[in-house]
């Protein structure tokens, strides 16, 4: 089978560069995307009732969502930040993380704007009935996001109405963007029209020394 002319090859050779730097030099939107993880142990009650957790059992949870704060805009801080998939290990126990909830919008004289907010979902009850209610996190413009180590839950009295108890976290958080559909298709037409090149070049040997 014959190799391409130089003149094909010089196609290829610029539709693979043009299309890796295209996604290279693609600008990252701020907002979009986003995943948290979060690594650690439950701490000491902070507020309200003392959820049946034991200081040190096991708290992992790592959730993605619709980040619509880090690109400055405000505005729209009450949308939903859905679709919300993830999920959530407490000691044994496993939760589904799939919804959003208490909002809310902070302000201070320094200029930076807070928006904080919990990621809620469902699982089994505690040993003393209570309810998962969520895990918090917070995105700041000056320091970024950030997990304010909370996790709460709900217990219903019996004679009506409820209370809220919160358990502060021990642990490490990750927060990375989740690269777009459109991104990962540039890359990988780049990626298959290099390889194309590199296994269609002929080999050159060496001239030997006269």
């Amino acid at each position: 089978m014959p190799f391409p002319s130089p003149a094909r090859k010089s196609i290829w050779q610029l539709l693979g560069s043009a299309v890796l730097l295209g996604s290279l030099a693609a600008p990252t939107a701020q907002a979009g995307p986003t995943q948290i993880r979060f690594s650690g142990v439950a701490g000491a009650p902070y507020l309200g009732f003392v959820p049946a957790v034991a200081q040190g059992t096991s708290v992992q949870y790592q959730v993605q969502f619709e980040d619509r704060f880090s690109d400055g805009d405000f505005s729209d801080w009450r949308d939903p930040i859905g679709p919300v998939t993830g999920w959530a290990e407490i000691g044994a126990d496993r939760y589904v993380l799939d919804g959003d909830n208490w909002r809310f919008l902070a302000s201070s004289f320094t200029g930076e704007r807070t928006v904080s907010f919990a990621f809620t979902g469902s699982g089994p009850l505690t040993s003393d009935g209570d309810a998962f209610e969520g895990f918090f996190v917070s995105y700041s413009n000056f320091t970024g996001w950030h997990a304010d180590e909370l996790l709460g839950y709900r217990r219903n009295f019996p004679g009506g109405g409820a209370g809220f108890g919160y358990l502060l976290l021990s642990g490490t958080t990750t927060v990375t963007s989740v690269p777009a559909p459109g991104t990962l298709l540039l890359v990988a037409v780049a990626g298959a029209a290099l390889s194309w090149r590199s296994c269609r070049r002929p080999n050159r040997l060496p001239t030997p020394a006269v």
